[in-house]
């Protein structure tokens, strides 16, 4: 029976081990790098002494890096070699937690939570990404692990009485004090040289240590060697990590203070440890979450046998090093969508207290019996329990599937495709053509895609935009080009005003713009001069209180397929416009079908009607891009609004 059991237990091991493996590897390289894949991508091209300089004036600590230097000369740099790194990791946590639950519990908890991790959404999406947070993840477990072993190594399990159930608690460490301590230290300065986060689930492990020590003090039991095994561990992490502590300090300090409501970041927070950033807004996966996290409160007397073979219940270990990293991210500000990729190690700990929510559930239906209730209302009682667990947990799955789903398939929900961006460029294969990156961290990524030799590519001033800089500098860009493609990202924090994007509406031909997952791609026609007038006037009126004026067409008989067709219109109203309108431009044949067009509202988007002074003369230049395959012939220019 025993051997039956461990062959049960090993094979759902490998079964759930596959299973996280499959679903981290599966559609690895199917999206693009972005921005700060691409920064590990090139950072880790360096010596290990670059490296190291590199992330002194980073955000973040050296060592994914530096494993990742390693880790090319293995499998290569291509996207699925680069990302396997952290796609191994994430099946390393699948792992890891199979034991930490197995140790810390029983092989219910174990299987259980190894089920949800390995499905994880969060925990697969970073397992999919070349940067640090799934080794951080890893880490973050291990040290759980690590610290379960110094107990059990201080405070051994009490052998089998014979007569009692057996449990599925495994036996104490055979390991020496020594391989604990060791292993602590090794765990806890990696994770400090993985992340700026982890410190907060080191000072959980020292409260949890430290209340540990004071229960033995209570109970009188041999303080002093577990003591200063502890101490001398921490002790010498600190001198590990003393020479990158001033670093620490200085790309930590001067956070602003949060913006979040607590509430509002708890909620977020919880929503994203369940279904990540793929996830629909959609509380009932949170909700099923919470219920199972009350089950695992519910007190150890009204269950037949414990979860451990000690009988007590290590959960308060868990919630300790989850709501610590929680409350530190709080206290620092760091409470923005954008932080919470910080929370990976956070995960597995919420999967183990829900499959110890479930495990006790499970097991306290029977303790129903105990009750003083009749026979029949009793079984009615706990196979109501039996099916509520069951129903709760089915009804789980839905939002995890479609939050992969999300993750795997959804155009809206993934990265940005500088792949394709620079496919784009290389096909269309413009002999005069500029690249410009809103962004100084886009050149990274897009020339891991791009080489600079094919096309010039001007990321611009490194230093906060200003008007007369964004004038200058992209003055002396456009007289080298008469295309321009344009990559903006991040204009919210790098050019809120939008100067990079004025400037060119406002001399140049925009005949492209479409979001690239996060990014806007963007193509631009530059024309030797932009009209300040009307070539053709016409006093149109188009709608209430719209006038066109005129227009200007450039090079109107000299364009070819592949071109930008450059119109300039310019409008002028009567009066105070309520209503948003779009202008259209159609290309027709001479049988007057359609064969290119252009929508937007004016001057690029960035002057709706609304916003149009009475008799402001209003310049909006807009470019269509020709077909590649457009035959030779004559072509009628078709404009007109409507209302957004």
């Amino acid at each position: 029976m025993k051997n039956s059991a461990r062959w049960g237990w090993l094979t759902a091991v490998v079964l759930l081990l596959l299973l996280g493996t499959a679903v981290r590897f599966y559609c690895l390289d199917c999206q693009s790098f972005w921005n700060d894949e691409g920064n590990s991508a090139r950072l880790s091209e360096r010596s290990i002494q670059l490296i190291l300089e590199g992330t002194a004036s980073d955000v973040h600590p050296p060592l994914y890096y530096l494993l990742l230097r390693g880790w090319r000369e293995l499998v290569g740099e291509t996207e699925f070699g680069l990302r396997s790194l952290s796609a191994f990791l994430g099946v390393l946590t699948v792992g890891t937690t199979l034991a930490v639950g197995r140790f810390w519990f029983n092989r219910p908890v174990a299987l259980m939570a190894g089920l949800l991790v390995a499905i994880s959404p969060p925990l697969i999406y970073y397992s999919q990404e070349a940067r640090m947070y799934s080794l951080l993840g890893w880490l973050s477990l291990l040290s759980l692990w690590w610290v379960g072993q110094f107990f059990i190594h201080f405070h051994p399990l009490p052998e089998p009485v014979e007569g009692k159930p057996p449990t599925a608690t495994i036996s104490a460490s055979t390991s020496s004090a020594g391989v604990v301590v060791v292993g602590i230290i090794l765990t806890a300065v990696a994770g400090l040289y993985t992340h700026y986060s982890y410190p907060a689930t080191l000072v959980a492990l020292n409260l949890i240590v430290a209340l540990w020590l004071g229960w033995r003090l209570w109970h009188k039991q041999p303080l002093r060697l577990p003591l200063a095994q502890w101490v001398g561990a921490m002790i010498i992490t600190f001198l590990l990590y003393l020479p990158w502590l001033p670093i620490f300090l200085r790309g930590t300090g001067g956070r602003p203070p949060a913006q979040t409501p607590l509430l509002d970041f708890l909620q977020s927070a919880a929503h994203w440890l369940v279904v990540g950033a793929t996830g629909e807004p959609d509380e009932r996966a949170v909700g099923i979450v919470l219920l199972f996290f009350v089950a695992a409160l519910l007190p150890l007397f009204v269950l037949r046998q414990p979860l451990t073979r000690r009988g007590d219940d290590p959960s308060w270990a868990l919630w300790l090093t989850l709501f610590v990293p929680l409350g530190a991210m709080a206290a620092v500000g760091a409470t923005d969508g954008s932080y919470h990729k910080f929370m990976t190690g956070l995960v597995p700990l919420v999967w183990l207290l829900t499959a110890v929510g479930v495990v006790k559930l499970w097991r306290t239906a029977p303790a129903y019996d105990r009750w003083v209730l009749p026979r029949d209302l009793s079984h009615m009682v706990y196979t109501a329990v039996y099916l509520l667990t069951l129903f709760t947990l089915s009804y789980l799955a839905s939002p995890l599937w479609f939050s992969l789903q999300n993750l795997y398939h959804n155009p809206d929900y993934a990265k940005a495709d500088y792949r394709g961006m620079a496919a784009q460029i290389r096909a269309e294969a413009h002999p005069d053509a500029g690249i410009i990156l809103n962004a100084p961290n886009q050149w990274e990524v897009f020339t891991y895609y791009y080489n600079e030799e094919e096309t010039p590519i001007y990321p611009l001033a490194q230093t906060r935009l200003d008007e007369a800089t964004v004038a200058t500098e992209l003055s002396q860009i456009a007289a080298q080009h008469s295309r321009l493609y344009a990559l903006f990202w991040g204009e919210a924090e790098r050019d809120p005003e939008r100067l990079v994007e004025r400037w060119l509406d406002a001399n140049a031909f925009k005949a492209v713009d479409e979001w690239r997952g996060d990014v806007r791609f963007v193509v631009y026609a530059v024309p030797p001069a932009t009209a300040t007038e009307p070539e053709v006037q016409v006093n149109l009126p188009v709608g209430e209180g719209i006038t066109l004026h005129g227009y200007a067409l450039n090079d109107a008989d000299d364009f070819r397929p592949g071109d930008i067709l450059q119109l300039t219109l310019f409008w002028q109203t009567s009066q105070p416009l309520e209503a948003r309108y779009k202008v259209f431009v159609h290309l027709l044949d001479y049988t007057g079908a359609l064969v290119a067009q252009r929508d937007s509202e004016p001057v690029g988007n960035l002057k709706p009607t609304n916003t149009w002074a009475v008799d402001e003369l209003v310049v909006d230049n807009h470019g269509v891009l020709l077909p590649s395959t457009l035959p030779a012939g004559d072509y009628a220019v078709q404009i007109g609004l409507y209302e957004v």
